[in-house]
């Protein structure tokens, strides 16, 4: 395969293709986590991700970084003028689980939206250009500081158990000591390091104090079950947040295990 795209195409010109890549990665990811950030207060129905749908389609015609820095700044800019003071209060619930389950929101059934319009404020520490920076560029590039999910796990997981059962755990303790409210932990069905993180996350839930949720997702997973199960959920972090909860989107701080700010 390499010696085709060599055959094709020039060490400048790949190059220049990996750098174009990369950028749409971060910028789709960054869109993302701000959409996550702003759903609960924006001013219509659906008004940010309309946004930030057309915001990847000028990502898709952008034909260098320069044009991706542009398109994605521009859709951050649309986002901010779509979003109000929103209700007086909000939960900040952070999502854990397997990569693909909570990448995915046509298998974890819109989850990160449904949360947003419950009046949530998503935090999702796991995508893709993060994965991508965590497992190859760190590990190619060993001087780069990488988050030390194990360390945050270590209390009580201290061993690697296989997919991201290790970061599940590490990520909902950091969330909990970043200041979140609560965490809804995706899982595929029979996956087995999920089921040992998803056995260990109620005591996280208990010595940590922060509520967490594990919800099972298969092909037999409907969107009733899960808008009942959240809408509680949101509820009674809203019920626990109280008056403490009257936070805006354009000053509280993610987790450090984002590596990015709110970009709003």
């Amino acid at each position: 395969m390499v010696r085709t795209i060599r055959r094709r195409a020039t060490f400048r010109q790949i190059v220049e293709a990996s750098r174009l890549a990369w950028a749409k990665f971060e910028a789709v990811d960054a869109l993302d986590q701000a959409a996550n950030m702003a759903r609960w207060r924006e001013v219509g129905p659906g008004s940010v991700d309309a946004c930030i749908q057309h915001g990847l389609a000028l990502l898709d015609a952008a034909e260098t970084c320069d044009a991706v820095r542009e398109a994605a700044g521009q859709t951050l800019h649309d986002v901010e003028t779509r979003i109000g003071a929103g209700p007086r209060r909000a939960a900040r619930v952070g999502v854990v689980g397997e990569i693909y389950i909570v990448m995915e929101p046509a298998v974890n059934m819109d989850v990160c939206k449904k949360l947003g319009r419950l009046g949530a404020q998503v935090v999702q520490p796991l995508t893709f250009s993060h994965w991508i920076e965590s497992h190859v560029v760190c590990d190619i590039a060993r001087w780069i500081p990488r988050p030390d999910v194990l360390s945050w796990s270590s209390p009580y997981l201290r061993h690697f158990v296989g997919g991201h059962g290790v970061e599940s755990v590490g990520h909902s303790v950091d969330m909990a000591r970043s200041g979140l409210h609560g965490v809804v932990h995706l899982a595929p069905m029979t996956c087995m390091p999920e089921i040992v993180a998803g056995s260990i996350l109620p005591s996280v839930s208990l010595a940590e104090g922060i509520p967490v949720m594990s919800l099972a997702v298969d092909e037999h997973t409907g969107d009733t079950g899960f808008d009942t199960r959240l809408e509680a959920f949101v509820d009674l972090l809203l019920a626990r947040v109280g008056d403490r909860g009257n936070i805006s989107a354009r000053t509280a701080p993610c987790p450090v295990s984002t590596r990015r700010q709110s970009m709003l």
